[in-house]
C-alpha cells in the first residue's frame, strides 16, 4: 500500500529495482565479465560513478531491474560478493 491524499491506495510492482556498487578497494568474486554474462539481461544500467560520490557509493554502479525479487537480491548479491 501507498498513500495518496491521505488514503491507503493498493498497487502492483511490474518490476523490483535495486543498485549495487562496488569499490576499487575491496577484492570481489566475480569480474565484472562474469556479472554481464550471469545477470546482463537484468541490468538497467551499468556505468563508473564519479569520484565525488565513490566513497558514499562506490566507483562502479549497477541498477538491476527484475519482476521477481529474489531473482534481483541475488544479482545485487552476486555484484558485491567480496573474497574472505
Amino acid at each position: 500500500n501507498v498513500v495518496v491524499n491521505n488514503r491507503f491506495v493498493e498497487y502492483t510492482r511490474k518490476h523490483y529495482c535495486c543498485f549495487a556498487s562496488r569499490k576499487r578497494s575491496k577484492d570481489y568474486c566475480h569480474s565484472h565479465e562474469e556479472i554481464l554474462s550471469t545477470f546482463g539481461h537484468l541490468l538497467a544500467t551499468h556505468e563508473p560513478l564519479p569520484e565525488a560520490f565513490s566513497l558514499a557509493m562506490g566507483h562502479y554502479a549497477y541498477l538491476i531491474r527484475s519482476t521477481d525479487k529474489e531473482e534481483m537480491l541475488a544479482a545485487a548479491r552476486f555484484v558485491q560478493e567480496t573474497v574472505r
